[in-house]
Protein backbone atom coordinates (compact mmCIF):
# COMPACT_ATOMS: atom_id res chain seq x y z
CA UNK A 1 0.00 0.00 0.00
CA UNK A 2 1.17 3.58 -0.62
CA UNK A 3 2.48 5.81 2.13
CA UNK A 4 0.93 8.93 0.55
CA UNK A 5 -2.26 9.25 -1.52
CA UNK A 6 -2.59 12.38 -3.69
CA UNK A 7 -6.17 13.64 -3.99
CA UNK A 8 -6.67 16.46 -6.51
CA UNK A 9 -8.49 17.72 -9.60
CA UNK A 10 -6.31 17.56 -12.73
CA UNK A 11 -7.60 20.82 -14.25
CA UNK A 12 -7.19 22.63 -10.95
CA UNK A 13 -3.78 21.51 -9.69
CA UNK A 14 -2.37 18.97 -12.16
CA UNK A 15 0.99 20.75 -12.80
CA UNK A 16 1.62 21.29 -9.08
CA UNK A 17 0.76 17.67 -8.29
CA UNK A 18 3.20 16.47 -10.94
CA UNK A 19 5.98 18.53 -9.34
CA UNK A 20 5.05 17.31 -5.89
CA UNK A 21 4.85 13.68 -6.98
CA UNK A 22 8.25 13.88 -8.66
CA UNK A 23 9.83 15.35 -5.52
CA UNK A 24 8.16 12.74 -3.30
CA UNK A 25 9.27 9.84 -5.49
CA UNK A 26 12.84 11.08 -5.86
CA UNK A 27 13.11 11.54 -2.11
CA UNK A 28 11.12 8.56 -0.85
CA UNK A 29 10.66 6.12 -3.75
CA UNK A 30 7.99 5.23 -6.29
CA UNK A 31 6.10 2.91 -3.97
CA UNK A 32 5.36 5.66 -1.47
CA UNK A 33 2.99 7.63 -3.71
CA UNK A 34 -0.43 6.77 -5.19
CA UNK A 35 -1.79 9.06 -7.90
CA UNK A 36 -4.80 7.80 -9.80
CA UNK A 37 -3.68 8.84 -13.29
CA UNK A 38 -0.66 6.53 -12.96
CA UNK A 39 -1.63 3.83 -10.51
CA UNK A 40 -5.13 2.63 -11.37
CA UNK A 41 -5.27 -0.77 -13.08
CA UNK A 42 -7.04 -0.72 -16.42
CA UNK A 43 -10.28 -2.66 -16.40
CA UNK A 44 -10.64 -2.81 -12.62
CA UNK A 45 -13.26 -1.03 -10.55
CA UNK A 46 -11.41 2.23 -10.05
CA UNK A 47 -13.47 3.42 -7.09
CA UNK A 48 -12.68 0.27 -5.13
CA UNK A 49 -9.00 0.73 -5.95
CA UNK A 50 -9.08 4.32 -4.76
CA UNK A 51 -10.89 3.43 -1.53
CA UNK A 52 -8.44 0.60 -0.79
CA UNK A 53 -5.47 2.88 -1.45
CA UNK A 54 -6.85 5.55 0.89
CA UNK A 55 -7.54 3.02 3.62
CA UNK A 56 -3.98 1.72 3.34
CA UNK A 57 -2.25 5.09 3.13
CA UNK A 58 -0.36 6.70 5.98
CA UNK A 59 -1.37 10.15 4.75
CA UNK A 60 -3.77 11.65 2.20
CA UNK A 61 -2.70 14.96 0.68
CA UNK A 62 -5.74 16.91 -0.52
CA UNK A 63 -4.24 19.33 -3.03
CA UNK A 64 -6.28 22.53 -3.32
CA UNK A 65 -5.53 24.83 -6.23
CA UNK A 66 -6.94 28.19 -7.39
CA UNK A 67 -10.09 26.72 -8.99
CA UNK A 68 -10.70 23.88 -6.51
CA UNK A 69 -13.69 25.75 -5.02
CA UNK A 70 -14.53 28.05 -7.92
CA UNK A 71 -18.13 29.15 -8.45
CA UNK A 72 -20.16 28.42 -11.55
CA UNK A 73 -22.20 25.51 -12.91
CA UNK A 74 -19.10 23.47 -13.70
CA UNK A 75 -16.86 24.97 -11.01
CA UNK A 76 -15.30 23.04 -8.18
CA UNK A 77 -17.92 24.21 -5.69
CA UNK A 78 -20.80 22.82 -7.77
CA UNK A 79 -18.97 19.55 -8.43
CA UNK A 80 -18.36 18.97 -4.71
CA UNK A 81 -22.10 19.21 -4.07
CA UNK A 82 -22.65 16.07 -6.17
CA UNK A 83 -22.67 12.88 -4.11
CA UNK A 84 -21.06 10.95 -6.97
CA UNK A 85 -18.14 13.36 -7.31
CA UNK A 86 -14.95 11.28 -7.04
CA UNK A 87 -12.96 13.99 -5.26
CA UNK A 88 -15.71 14.40 -2.65
CA UNK A 89 -15.70 10.62 -2.11
CA UNK A 90 -11.91 10.55 -1.75
CA UNK A 91 -11.99 13.24 0.92
CA UNK A 92 -14.89 11.59 2.76
CA UNK A 93 -13.13 8.22 2.77
CA UNK A 94 -9.90 9.83 3.93
CA UNK A 95 -11.57 11.67 6.81
CA UNK A 96 -13.23 8.42 7.90
CA UNK A 97 -10.05 6.32 7.62
CA UNK A 98 -7.04 6.05 9.89
CA UNK A 99 -5.00 8.06 7.37
CA UNK A 100 -3.74 11.49 8.33
CA UNK A 101 -5.40 14.11 6.10
CA UNK A 102 -3.27 17.09 5.06
CA UNK A 103 -4.75 19.86 2.89
CA UNK A 104 -2.02 21.25 0.60
CA UNK A 105 -2.62 24.72 -0.83
CA UNK A 106 -1.00 25.55 -4.20
CA UNK A 107 -1.30 28.37 -6.72
CA UNK A 108 -2.07 30.95 -4.00
CA UNK A 109 -5.26 29.05 -3.11
CA UNK A 110 -6.92 29.49 0.27
CA UNK A 111 -8.89 27.06 2.42
CA UNK A 112 -12.65 27.18 1.84
CA UNK A 113 -14.96 27.94 4.73
CA UNK A 114 -16.24 24.78 6.39
CA UNK A 115 -19.81 26.09 6.23
CA UNK A 116 -19.67 26.10 2.43
CA UNK A 117 -18.62 22.45 2.15
CA UNK A 118 -20.91 19.40 2.07
CA UNK A 119 -21.52 17.96 5.54
CA UNK A 120 -19.56 14.77 4.77
CA UNK A 121 -16.31 16.70 4.21
CA UNK A 122 -16.96 19.73 6.43
CA UNK A 123 -14.15 18.76 8.80
CA UNK A 124 -11.50 19.18 6.07
CA UNK A 125 -10.62 22.80 6.99
CA UNK A 126 -10.01 21.67 10.59
CA UNK A 127 -7.00 19.64 9.41
CA UNK A 128 -3.62 21.36 9.58
CA UNK A 129 -2.92 22.70 6.09
CA UNK A 130 0.40 23.19 4.32
CA UNK A 131 1.12 25.82 1.68
CA UNK A 132 3.43 25.17 -1.27
CA UNK A 133 4.14 28.61 -2.71
CA UNK A 134 5.76 28.90 -6.13
CA UNK A 135 8.47 31.28 -4.88
CA UNK A 136 9.40 29.07 -1.91
CA UNK A 137 8.53 25.65 -3.34
CA UNK A 138 11.65 23.83 -2.19
CA UNK A 139 11.58 25.12 1.37
CA UNK A 140 7.85 24.46 1.64
CA UNK A 141 8.30 20.92 0.29
CA UNK A 142 11.02 20.27 2.86
CA UNK A 143 8.67 21.35 5.66
CA UNK A 144 5.90 19.14 4.25
CA UNK A 145 8.24 16.14 4.01
CA UNK A 146 9.32 16.61 7.61
CA UNK A 147 5.68 16.44 8.67
CA UNK A 148 5.11 13.37 6.49
CA UNK A 149 8.14 11.69 8.07
CA UNK A 150 6.53 12.02 11.49
CA UNK A 151 3.27 10.57 10.17
CA UNK A 152 4.93 7.66 8.37
CA UNK A 153 7.19 6.95 11.37
CA UNK A 154 4.10 6.23 13.47
CA UNK A 155 3.08 3.50 11.02
CA UNK A 156 6.47 1.97 10.19
CA UNK A 157 9.33 0.55 12.17
CA UNK A 158 12.43 2.68 11.54
CA UNK A 159 15.91 1.22 11.52
CA UNK A 160 18.58 3.16 13.35
CA UNK A 161 20.14 5.50 10.83
CA UNK A 162 23.70 4.34 11.51
CA UNK A 163 22.64 0.70 11.03
CA UNK A 164 20.83 1.61 7.84
CA UNK A 165 23.92 3.35 6.47
CA UNK A 166 26.07 0.34 7.32
CA UNK A 167 23.63 -2.07 5.65
CA UNK A 168 23.52 -0.02 2.47
CA UNK A 169 27.32 0.06 2.27
CA UNK A 170 27.49 -3.72 2.72
CA UNK A 171 24.83 -4.29 0.06
CA UNK A 172 26.73 -2.05 -2.34
CA UNK A 173 29.87 -4.11 -1.79
CA UNK A 174 27.90 -7.32 -2.28
CA UNK A 175 26.41 -5.97 -5.51
CA UNK A 176 29.81 -5.31 -7.08
CA UNK A 177 31.12 -8.69 -5.91
CA UNK A 178 28.22 -10.42 -7.71
CA UNK A 179 28.05 -8.27 -10.85
CA UNK A 180 30.91 -9.78 -12.93
CA UNK A 181 29.82 -13.43 -12.68
CA UNK A 182 26.15 -13.37 -11.66
CA UNK A 183 24.51 -10.11 -12.89
CA UNK A 184 21.02 -11.46 -12.22
CA UNK A 185 21.84 -11.84 -8.53
CA UNK A 186 23.45 -8.41 -8.52
CA UNK A 187 20.21 -7.09 -10.04
CA UNK A 188 18.27 -8.60 -7.13
CA UNK A 189 20.55 -6.84 -4.63
CA UNK A 190 20.06 -3.48 -6.38
CA UNK A 191 16.27 -3.92 -6.42
CA UNK A 192 16.33 -4.95 -2.74
CA UNK A 193 18.27 -1.78 -2.00
CA UNK A 194 15.57 0.32 -3.64
CA UNK A 195 12.85 -1.49 -1.66
CA UNK A 196 14.77 -0.86 1.57
CA UNK A 197 15.08 2.81 0.69
CA UNK A 198 11.36 2.96 -0.13
CA UNK A 199 10.60 1.69 3.39
CA UNK A 200 13.14 3.72 5.33
CA UNK A 201 13.91 6.93 3.42
CA UNK A 202 10.53 8.54 4.29
CA UNK A 203 11.55 8.34 7.95
CA UNK A 204 14.71 10.36 7.30
CA UNK A 205 13.68 12.91 4.65
CA UNK A 206 16.77 15.11 4.95
CA UNK A 207 19.46 12.43 5.05
CA UNK A 208 21.64 13.12 2.02
CA UNK A 209 23.32 9.70 2.14
CA UNK A 210 20.02 7.92 1.57
CA UNK A 211 19.26 10.18 -1.39
CA UNK A 212 22.67 9.45 -2.92
CA UNK A 213 22.17 5.71 -2.37
CA UNK A 214 18.90 5.87 -4.32
CA UNK A 215 20.65 7.45 -7.29
CA UNK A 216 23.38 4.81 -7.27
CA UNK A 217 20.90 1.95 -6.77
CA UNK A 218 19.02 2.94 -9.96
CA UNK A 219 22.36 3.13 -11.77
CA UNK A 220 23.27 -0.31 -10.42
CA UNK A 221 19.99 -1.73 -11.72
CA UNK A 222 20.88 -0.41 -15.18
CA UNK A 223 24.37 -1.94 -15.05
CA UNK A 224 23.01 -5.34 -13.97
CA UNK A 225 20.35 -5.34 -16.70
CA UNK A 226 22.95 -4.43 -19.29
CA UNK A 227 25.17 -7.30 -18.13
CA UNK A 228 22.44 -9.94 -18.34
CA UNK A 229 18.83 -10.62 -19.26
CA UNK A 230 16.86 -10.64 -22.50
CA UNK A 231 18.44 -8.47 -25.18
CA UNK A 232 15.12 -7.12 -26.51
CA UNK A 233 14.15 -5.80 -23.09
CA UNK A 234 17.59 -4.64 -22.08
CA UNK A 235 18.00 -1.27 -23.82
CA UNK A 236 14.66 0.20 -22.75
CA UNK A 237 15.04 -0.96 -19.13
CA UNK A 238 18.60 0.36 -18.97
CA UNK A 239 17.49 3.77 -20.23
CA UNK A 240 14.62 3.93 -17.73
CA UNK A 241 16.88 3.10 -14.79
CA UNK A 242 19.55 5.55 -15.90
CA UNK A 243 16.89 8.26 -16.29
CA UNK A 244 15.77 7.65 -12.71
CA UNK A 245 19.35 7.68 -11.50
CA UNK A 246 20.11 10.97 -13.23
CA UNK A 247 16.87 12.52 -11.94
CA UNK A 248 17.79 11.53 -8.37
CA UNK A 249 21.27 13.02 -8.66
CA UNK A 250 19.97 16.19 -10.31
CA UNK A 251 17.50 16.64 -7.45
CA UNK A 252 20.33 16.27 -4.94
CA UNK A 253 22.45 18.78 -6.86
CA UNK A 254 19.59 21.28 -7.03
CA UNK A 255 18.76 20.97 -3.34
CA UNK A 256 22.44 21.30 -2.35
CA UNK A 257 22.77 24.47 -4.42
CA UNK A 258 19.58 25.86 -2.83
CA UNK A 259 20.84 25.14 0.68
CA UNK A 260 24.18 26.82 -0.07
CA UNK A 261 22.32 29.77 -1.58
CA UNK A 262 20.18 30.05 1.54
CA UNK A 263 23.29 30.04 3.72
CA UNK A 264 25.10 32.65 1.61
CA UNK A 265 22.03 34.88 1.52
CA UNK A 266 21.60 34.45 5.27
CA UNK A 267 25.17 35.59 5.90
CA UNK A 268 24.50 38.54 3.59
CA UNK A 269 21.42 39.47 5.61
CA UNK A 270 23.38 39.35 8.87
CA UNK A 271 26.19 41.37 7.29
CA UNK A 272 23.66 44.00 6.21
CA UNK A 273 22.22 44.26 9.71
CA UNK A 274 25.78 44.82 10.98
CA UNK A 275 25.92 47.84 8.65
CA UNK A 276 28.31 46.47 6.01
CA UNK A 277 26.16 46.87 2.90
CA UNK A 278 28.98 46.27 0.41
CA UNK A 279 29.96 43.03 2.15
CA UNK A 280 26.29 42.00 2.30
CA UNK A 281 25.95 42.52 -1.45
CA UNK A 282 28.96 40.25 -2.08
CA UNK A 283 27.35 37.41 -0.12
CA UNK A 284 23.99 37.88 -1.82
CA UNK A 285 25.68 37.79 -5.23
CA UNK A 286 27.30 34.49 -4.21
CA UNK A 287 23.81 33.14 -3.47
CA UNK A 288 22.57 34.26 -6.89
CA UNK A 289 25.59 32.72 -8.61
CA UNK A 290 24.41 29.37 -7.21
CA UNK A 291 20.68 29.86 -7.85
CA UNK A 292 20.11 32.81 -10.22
CA UNK A 293 16.33 32.94 -9.67
CA UNK A 294 16.44 32.56 -5.87
CA UNK A 295 13.54 34.88 -4.80
CA UNK A 296 14.82 35.84 -1.33
CA UNK A 297 18.26 36.80 -2.66
CA UNK A 298 16.77 38.83 -5.51
CA UNK A 299 14.54 40.74 -3.08
CA UNK A 300 17.39 41.29 -0.61
CA UNK A 301 19.67 42.49 -3.39
CA UNK A 302 17.15 45.13 -4.43
CA UNK A 303 16.84 46.32 -0.84
CA UNK A 304 20.63 46.44 -0.36
CA UNK A 305 21.15 48.38 -3.59
CA UNK A 306 18.41 50.84 -2.59
CA UNK A 307 20.07 51.29 0.82
CA UNK A 308 23.48 51.85 -0.84
CA UNK A 309 22.00 54.48 -3.18
CA UNK A 310 20.23 56.18 -0.28
CA UNK A 311 23.45 56.30 1.74
CA UNK A 312 25.29 57.77 -1.26
CA UNK A 313 22.69 60.55 -1.66
CA UNK A 314 22.95 61.43 2.01
CA UNK A 315 26.73 61.67 1.79
CA UNK A 316 26.42 64.08 -1.14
Amino acid sequence: MPGVFLSYRRKDSGPWVERLQERLELRFGDDLVFRDVDDLKVGSAFLSQIRAAIRGADAVLVVIGPTWFAKGRQGGRARLRRRADVLRREIRWALAARSAVVPVLVGAASMPDARDLPASIRSLPAQQARTLADDSWDADCSALFEGLARIVRRERRPERLENLHRKLILWEQRYFALLPETPDRAHEVAEATLRLLDRQAPLYPHDAFLQVCRGYAHKNVAMAIRAGGAIRRRAKAVRASLDRSEAAFRAIHTEAAERLAEAANGIGSVTAVRGNLTGALEWIDKALALVPDYPAALADRQQILAAIRSAARRSD
